[in-house]
């Protein structure tokens, strides 16, 4: 039975709580090699979920070189996500990235070349689009169920919940706050959804108000004087045939009305609400209908992987498609770029 051969760049947080996990369950996959800036870490990965033959090395580029690897899961910080990508690409490899594809549209669109011009699969981990609500709400939507969508308002909204951990709070290293971090998650769903339109253009605002004074932070404290990025952000888009999107995301804003992942889509038959499940609104001869949709459970993270190992084996598409990852990071430099500018931004 043939194996996909994968190695591991980046062990942290995300490579051991999702990544490893799956991985290791999944009969068609052999986690062979492993990279981290700290070597402690991924000596660790590699006693945890590596293969009898697994091996550690001291250098990404001695990992993305071997040419016994068939596919790279790339899970540092998103400034090195291009660099090891594109690299890893060029040696013949399939690559998944973690979410953001990149920094910025430039950063991605390389990533997206490198895939095209080596023939390789390159996917980002947008986990999300493969839970069980969000599989069930597209397949009502491209049956007709909810008729012709013309809006949707996405959110991800904490109301004090800056990352204490990590790079988050980078803007050199991140490439932004909320807005690309979880920010991303919320709008490649709404563009998921409608089947990633083109889009006429994009008006952002960003906002940083309370991250560097205000001292409450369900996650503990955090180095207030080097936060370099907003706390909270806000985008109208519009596609060209003149559906629109409003997004709002935040690590900290005065509200109660917070979560993530909160989707409002609106059609003309009917309405859907994603908030700790999948509620159905609609006009019936009798009135108004709120119904409760209810779904077993599914992990996301592991249809994910089985999809992503899939596509690999049988040498289709992946799920996620590189393209996908690099039209979020296009908006998202709109949104930035609108914020700055205080004008709309066109798209070509």
């Amino acid at each position: 039975m043939k194996r996909v051969r994968i190695g591991i760049v980046g062990c942290g947080e995300i490579a051991f709580k999702k990544h490893l996990p799956n991985l290791v369950k999944h009969e068609r996959v052999s986690l062979d090699a492993f990279h981290n800036r700290t070597r402690s870490k991924a000596v660790q990965a590699k006693k945890q979920f590596g293969s009898a033959n697994a091996r550690v090395y001291d250098t990404a580029d001695a990992l993305l070189e071997d040419p016994s690897i068939d596919a790279v899961h790339v899970l540092t910080a998103n400034d090195t996500h291009h660099d090891f990508a594109i690299r890893a690409l060029a040696n013949k490899k399939h690559v998944m990235v973690e979410k953001p594809m990149a920094r910025n549209e430039s950063e991605a669109r390389s990533m997206l070349d490198a895939a095209k011009h080596n023939d390789c699969f390159l996917t980002v981990a947008y986990q999300n689009r493969f839970r069980a609500d969000i599989r069930r709400l597209k397949s009502m939507i491209e049956e007709g169920e909810l008729g012709e969508i013309y809006h949707i308002k996405a959110k991800s909204i904490r109301r004090r919940g800056t990352p204490s951990w990590g790079t988050f709070t980078d803007k050199t290293i991140q490439g932004g706050g909320p807005l690309i971090d979880i920010g991303s998650h919320v709008l490649d769903l709404s563009l998921h959804l409608l089947g990633f339109p083109t889009i006429a253009y994009v008006a952002g605002a960003h906002y940083t108000k309370l991250s560097h004074e205000n001292k409450v932070n369900k996650f503990g404290p955090f180095d207030h004087a080097t936060y370099d990025v907003e706390d909270s952000a806000f985008a109208f888009i519009k596609t060209t045939d003149k559906t629109t999107i409003n997004l709002e995301c935040s690590y900290a804003l005065n509200t109660t009305d917070e979560g993530e992942n909160i989707l409002e889509v609106h059609g003309t038959k009917a309405g859907a609400t994603i908030h700790d499940g999948l509620t159905l609104n609609y006009v019936s001869d009798e009135g108004y209908v709120s119904e409760t949709i209810e779904l077993p459970h599914a992990d996301a993270a592991k249809w994910e992987t089985d999809a992503w190992i899939e596509s690999i084996l049988k040498y289709e598409a992946p799920f996620v498609k590189a393209q996908e990852g690099y039209e979020i990071n296009r908006i998202i430099d709109a949104i930035y770029r609108s914020a700055h500018t205080n004008k709309p931004v066109s798209f070509k």
